[in-house]
């Protein structure tokens, strides 16, 4: 009989080690997705400031405010400000024309969604 409640507590304990493997993994890949996305589009920037650029802005703004919310689950809201603030300073920066702000930013961007990907990076460190 206590055998028994062992075994039943062993396979509770896999049970729910297995959900949260598989909730790592879906988080693993839905903020992989969501960072190829936002890295895509920030890399269809020109490195000058123009009209096409308004496009790949307002697509990565879109995407973001549309995901941004599942991904504050699993992102710090420190991580999450920094980007928002920095695809608003890159938009001020392009509708401004200024060349050395829009292109300090665009690097931002693109640093600060790398390193959004880097931190949920499907690692033995990030699962402890």
């Amino acid at each position: 009989c206590k055998r028994g409640k062992q075994m039943r507590g062993l396979i509770i304990a896999l049970a729910l080690f297995s959900i949260l493997l598989l909730l790592i993994t879906m988080n693993y890949v839905f903020v992989g997705n969501a960072v190829t996305n936002i890295i895509n589009e920030a890399n269809s920037l020109k490195e000058i400031p123009c009209e096409e650029n308004n496009v790949f802005i307002n697509k990565i703004k879109k995407y973001w405010n549309k995901n941004s919310i599942w991904l504050s689950l699993s992102i710090s809201n420190d991580d999450l400000e920094e980007f928002t603030d920095i695809l608003d300073s890159i938009e001020v920066a392009n509708k401004s024309r200024n060349l050395i702000q829009f292109q300090i930013y665009r690097e931002l961007l693109i640093n600060a969604i790398e390193e959004i990907g880097r931190l949920e990076k499907f690692s033995i460190k990030n699962i402890l």
